[in-house]
């Protein structure tokens, strides 16, 4: 008897013939066509065949995959992704008890949760991007390719996730290479973190873990960072990228050399009252000046060019903010939404 090819689309909501789909005799499932596939629960798409699914293979062109797309294909084994794709949705492989082969590609850059959860056959040979920085903290939880050691969860050179348990001095093994985003955000009582010398990433507020953190301190050999007094830098120090919410200190000037004060740099530092940003500092990244409860006075340079969304924010306390320049250019900075304590408060030009 002639075999029934099973096919249709699978593109999201708004252009679901964007991409389309074919399911063979074998059990391999081909997907093809631009753009990203759609949240597969919105969809009736392939679900209705899912157990007889063994391979996926997802053709150039496709660059997400949708929440939910593969939960529970419990027969899938082999999955094949194509350089381009940047997104790996919520669940998207959940419970696929049999998968034992992906590679993932270097363009991906997001896994959401519970993406690879309960996938017991996915071993220590997943490979993550070292450009991977955006990955759940449950991405892989119950899957045998994370490891957890005292707290901290590992897939291969990634560090994902920090147990809220965690505290005091944190010691990040040997060999870990990437930190992703948001590592420590549910750790408010660690005091301390060590970044080994193999660490060659930090992702967005990976380091962010709640008002005790007095301490940042790099490997001397790492060939990225290094630290200063407590506080991070890129190795060159062209960039200050997280001062301690605890430190004890009550004034701060940054270095001369830093061009770039990170995104959420002085977060929560909490016995600041004053911050000098060196001539040289041109970017006030997102948040960077935010929920300061005792600054007072903040002190920004003639070279400032840019000050990114809320970069100063929530710092009840501020009374001044004076600036190298002259009124004209303060006007040419280019200030970015959600900083209007910069309009309420008093701004000196001193220029």
């Amino acid at each position: 008897m002639e075999y029934d090819m099973r096919s249709g689309f699978c593109g999201p909501e708004e252009n679901t013939e964007s991409v389309s789909w074919t399911l063979d005799e074998s059990g391999k499932l081909t997907i093809t066509g631009e753009g990203p596939i759609g949240v597969v629960a919105d969809l009736e798409g392939w679900k209705a065949f899912d157990q007889e699914i063994l391979t996926v293979e997802i053709c150039d062109g496709v660059t997400a995959i949708g929440d939910g797309a593969f939960r529970r294909c419990k027969e899938l084994k082999e999955v094949y992704l194509p350089e381009g794709l940047v997104s790996i949705g919520d669940e998207s492989f959940y419970y696929c008890l049999k998968l034992d082969k992906i590679v993932l590609p270097s363009t991906l850059n997001h896994i959401g949760q519970w993406a690879f959860r309960a996938c017991r056959r996915l071993l220590n040979d997943v490979h993550l991007p070292e450009t991977l920085t955006d990955i759940a903290n449950d991405a892989f939880e119950k899957a045998p390719c994370s490891s957890k050691f005292a707290g901290l969860t590992y897939v291969g050179g990634h560090l994902i996730a920090a147990d809220m348990s965690v505290k005091d001095n944190i010691d990040i093994r040997e060999g870990t290479v990437v930190i992703t985003d948001g590592t420590f955000n549910d750790c408010p009582d660690v005091t301390s973190i060590t970044i080994p010398a193999s660490v060659e990433r930090i992702g967005t507020d990976a380091l962010l873990c709640g008002r005790k953190l007095f301490n940042l301190r790099a490997a001397t050999d790492n060939e990225r960072f290094r630290s200063v007094k407590g506080v991070l830098f890129n190795k060159d120090m062209t960039a200050l990228i997280a001062y301690p919410a605890a430190a004890g200190a009550d004034a701060y000037c940054v270095p001369d050399g830093v061009e770039t004060v990170c995104e959420h740099a002085f977060f929560y530092a909490k016995n600041l009252k004053t911050i000098c940003l060196s001539e040289g500092v041109k970017t006030l990244g997102a948040g960077a000046v935010s929920n300061c409860e005792k600054l007072v006075e903040l002190r920004l340079p003639k070279s400032l060019e840019t000050i990114e969304a809320e970069a100063v924010a929530d710092c009840d306390a501020l009374e001044t903010v004076r600036y190298a320049g002259s009124e004209a250019d303060w006007n040419a900075v280019s200030v970015a939404d959600g900083n209007d304590l910069l309009e309420v408060i008093e701004l000196v030009c001193e220029g």
